[in-house]
């Protein structure tokens, strides 16, 4: 009986744990990120409703200029949100496809970065990167 109860003590800690991590998913709605994913540097400026993105390129080979692409943000829950290609970047870049959408699910934070899994209607791969706040 025991051992019981403290298993049960141990579940409800770790349950509390995994719903305190998904909380602080809000502190990342807006604000000014970076990444690095395969050698390629991105920073994100986001804001509820915007997400702008513009990549760099990698330190011995930088983007001149670096792209801009402008998304619409729509969020789902305090840890997940679609994004859509807005009007403007639809225009700029009419090659992209317009019912292209990506579907992000943060599932990691710390104080100031958050690991996300990305997943998109034109491809089969899902993307894991981790995004560090820029000050």
């Amino acid at each position: 009986m025991k051992h019981l109860l403290l298993c049960t003590i141990l579940i409800v800690l770790l349950s509390a744990t995994c719903v305190r991590a998904q909380t602080d998913c809000k502190q990342f709605r807006n604000g000014k990120y970076k990444s690095t994913y395969k050698g390629k540097t991105e920073i994100i400026e986001r804001t509820d409703a915007v997400q702008k993105e513009t990549f760099i390129g990698d330190e011995t080979n930088p983007i001149q200029p670096p792209p801009i692409i402008l998304l619409d943000v729509k969020w789902t829950s305090d840890c997940s949100y679609t994004l859509t290609m807005s009007a403007e970047s639809a225009a700029k870049y009419p090659k992209l496809p317009k019912n292209a959408y990506v579907t992000v699910t943060i599932f990691k934070t710390t104080p100031n970065s958050y690991t996300q899994r990305s997943v998109s209607n034109m491809s089969k791969d899902t993307v894991v990167s981790e995004y560090v706040r820029v000050k």
